[in-house]
Parts: structure tokens; C-alpha cells; sequence
């Protein structure tokens, strides 16, 4: 009985496209502080009375499972059963029509209760897919920064957050497939960070091994969430969580799940001394 409505979204939909643009990278002024629709929390997480947070990096295939079906309801389990305080998220479609048109990331925002900000790194004219953040506190500033490619357009989102721990920066990111790409993005991450004096966290699927030289200079000034498990089907750890600027990593874990075909990365965070 779906079938009707929907079809006529459809319509509705490829008679908008042809009155529209093609593919284009948005320009920072045309995302909107994502704070506006945010949904203000109503239970506090426990980590607000020992001075940690748990932290997520997930790469959900936009809700696309190792069944091939498109599921926003497996994702949102996956997370609410983590407990994670705030989470990474990368492949995030909006109103795409290849996961029937939803909003996923208000979707999962809403459905958990938790603040949330996204930047997309492609445009189809209203059709998105990019990176967000969820979180049970508030999202205090938002900006998306664009990493450099060659063969598919790819960001960053980087926020700040009022915690239980203080004010924390966080990067999440997804970098592109080949070494060239890879080496111009970290040098871009590295260059947004470096005069950043607020404890942050970089996390996201960086598509290499830790082992890689480009990770270098996280992997020995960083803490780290190495697992040494497999956080991608072809049985590398490719997603990470790292700390810096007063920022400990108590614990991390992946945990399983067919909902992507990547793992979930979860650590503790603490802090060296209080901000």
C-alpha cells in the first residue's frame, strides 16, 4: 500500500531534478547550522558523573547492511545499544533516493534524542551525502572543511561541544582511496588542528592501516583507539579515534554488527586535568 505514495514522490522528485543543477560541492554559506533543528536531550548519560564520555566512529553505508538492504533502523540500534555519548558518522544520505528519500541523520537524531550537525560532501540538487555528529550535549559551532581529490568529492565537519569534560573539538572525517588524495587531505586536517588549543578529537575512516607513513604523526604524539580488529570487511582497521590536548583514551573496542559493512569504533575518554 506504500507503493503509491511513493511513486508519486518519485515523480515528484525526477521533475525536480531536471529543473535543477547537477552534482555540485556547496559552498560553506549554504549549509545551515544544523543546531536549529536540534533535539534537546532529556537524560543525561552516565559518563556525566565520572568524568568520561564515550566516543563513536561509524561508517554506515548509508544504512546499507552486508544483505544489501537499505536499513536506518539497524544503524540506530547499533548506536543506541553503544551508549555513546557523541558519534561520528560518514556516508550519510538525505533525501536521497536510493534509501527512499529519507533524512537520515534527523531520523537517527530524533529516534535517540540527541543533537546532531552534517555537511554533505555531494549535492544531487537536493539529494545529499556527507558526514555528521551526533551528540547528547550541545553542539555549539559547526564548519565543513573540504578536503582536496581527485575522484570523489570529500569533507570534514568540525565541531565544538559543551561537555561534562568542557569544551572539546571534534573532526570527523573520511578521507579518499588513493596515497595522493590521502597525503593532501591529512596535510589539510593537520594544518585545520594545529593552532586548535581546546582538547579534540579526530575520528573517521581514514581508508589506511595505522602502519601507514601518512599516520605517522598521529599513531606517535596521539593517543589512539588502535583495536587491532578488523573495522572493514576486508579485514583491515581502517576507522579511528584519536585524542589530543589533555584528552586520555581509556579503553576502545569495535563491536560487531552487519548494518555496514564497516565496524563501529567505540573508546572511553577522560582527561589529563579538567578544563
Amino acid at each position: 500500500m506504500k507503493s503509491k505514495p511513493f511513486c508519486k514522490r518519485f515523480l515528484f522528485i525526477i521533475l525536480l531534478i531536471l529543473l535543477t543543477s547537477s552534482f555540485s560541492y556547496p559552498s560553506t554559506r549554504d549549509i545551515k547550522l544544523s543546531s536549529e533543528k536540534s533535539i534537546q536531550v532529556v537524560s543525561a548519560s552516565s559518563s556525566d558523573f565520572n568524568n568520561q564520555i564515550d566516543v563513536m566512529t561509524y561508517n554506515i553505508r548509508h544504512a546499507k547492511g552486508l544483505d544489501g538492504r537499505v536499513d536506518i533502523n539497524r544503524i540506530i540500534s547499533v548506536i543506541e545499544d553503544s551508549g555513546a555519548d557523541i558519534v561520528g558518522l560518514q556516508e550519510v544520505d538525505r533525501f536521497h533516493i536510493r534509501s527512499d528519500m529519507a533524512d537520515q541523520i534527523e531520523e537517527i537524531a530524533e529516534r535517540l534524542n540527541m543533537y546532531w550537525a552534517f555537511v554533505p560532501s555531494l549535492q544531487f540538487s537536493f539529494m545529499e551525502y556527507g558526514n555528521a555528529i551526533l551528540s547528547r550535549y550541545p553542539i555549539i559551532t559547526k564548519e565543513m572543511i573540504y578536503l582536496t581529490n581527485d575522484i570523489e568529492d570529500r569533507s570534514a565537519i568540525l565541531v565544538e561541544i559543551e561537555t561534562p569534560l568542557g569544551l572539546i573539538e571534534i573532526i570527523n572525517l573520511h578521507f579518499g582511496l588513493t596515497y595522493e588524495e590521502k597525503e593532501s587531505q591529512m596535510t589539510q586536517i593537520m594544518l585545520q588542528i594545529q593552532n586548535i588549543e581546546h582538547p579534540i578529537i579526530l575520528m573517521g575512516d581514514f581508508n589506511m592501516t595505522s602502519d601507514n607513513s601518512l599516520m605517522q604523526d598521529l599513531t606517535d604524539t596521539w593517543q589512539s583507539s588502535r583495536t587491532d580488529s578488523a573495522t572493514v570487511l576486508s579485514g583491515l582497521e581502517i576507522d579511528y579515534i584519536f585524542a589530543n590536548n589533555g584528552l586520555l583514551i581509556l579503553d576502545s573496542w569495535t563491536i560487531e554488527s552487519d548494518a555496514s559493512d564497516h565496524m563501529p569504533v567505540v573508546a572511553e575518554v577522560s582527561v589529563t586535568e579538567m578544563y
